[in-house]
């Protein structure tokens, strides 16, 4: 928006600015549901296609594949061959394709760090105003070293 843009609302009297809001909230409402709406079709979509297999023809059971070098030559269904494809990327040493792969089998570890070791703190119990008389005693005892030693 523009400094010229910005100085067009100054003279608006309040009415006018809530309608303005009305309509812009109005809007942004619309545009949110059209956006769930495409974004459930391109689901449909994407469940629907990865079901299909690759060629026409017989489809191979997985469970009988033998090497995953089998799949490359089967005839498979797109989510089949797209989670071969993630495997192999992570055997290359994609890392993002190995968090992907392992995630969707429940391998992947806890991403949060649970820490169970209790640090032995001796100011954990204090109040803030007792922390604060502390700190000030041990400046006076910093400054009286200071001036002992010069």
């Amino acid at each position: 928006m523009s400094k010229s843009d910005k100085h067009k609302f100054q003279n608006w009297d309040k009415k006018e600015l809530s309608e303005l809001a009305k309509r812009a909230q109005k809007k942004s409402v619309e545009a949110r549901r059209a956006n769930t709406e495409n974004r459930k079709k391109a689901v449909a979509i994407a469940e629907e296609l990865l079901t299909k297999t690759l060629r026409r023809g017989k489809v191979n059971d997985i469970s009988k594949l033998k090497t995953l070098e089998d799949v490359n030559d089967g005839n498979v269904d797109a989510l089949t061959r797209l989670v071969f494809a993630q495997i192999y990327k992570s055997m290359k040493g994609d890392t993002r394709s190995a968090e992907f792969i392992l995630r969707l089998v429940g391998e992947f570890p806890v991403e949060a760090l649970q820490v169970t070791h209790k640090t032995d703190n001796p100011l954990e119990g204090l109040t803030t105003e007792q922390l604060i008389k502390l700190a000030e005693s041990g400046d006076d005892k910093e400054s009286d070293s200071e001036t002992s030693e010069v």
